[in-house]
């Protein structure tokens, strides 16, 4: 689960549509996607990948501003799932961006 974490920092970081708000502590990554109004964006990105059931991040605070909160505890999953996930946050993010 932590090299998991890692994984998904360094995607994180290496994609300019996205924002590291937290690195990657044991399992957990804190990121969101850039755009405008960003709070009500990430809630809406978080919202729509559960209902799509593509994955089930959290949303937290941090310094004030709302990020997606990828809490990697299940043993099965895999890097393939890391993909989904950022592939459904920048697909949702481009989608709902609006502005």
């Amino acid at each position: 689960s932590c090299e998991l974490a890692r994984y998904l920092q360094r995607r994180v970081v290496s994609d300019s549509r996205l924002e590291l708000l937290s690195p990657a502590s044991l399992n957990i990554v804190c990121f969101r996607y850039r755009g405008n109004d960003p709070d009500a964006l990430n809630a809406e990105i978080v919202a729509e990948l559960h209902e799509r059931g593509i994955a089930a991040p959290s949303t937290t605070m941090i310094g004030g501003q709302l990020a997606i909160r990828a809490c990697l505890i299940n043993h099965r999953i895999q890097p393939e799932d890391i993909d989904a996930l950022l592939a459904g946050v920048l697909e949702l993010g481009a989608a709902l961006d609006h502005g």
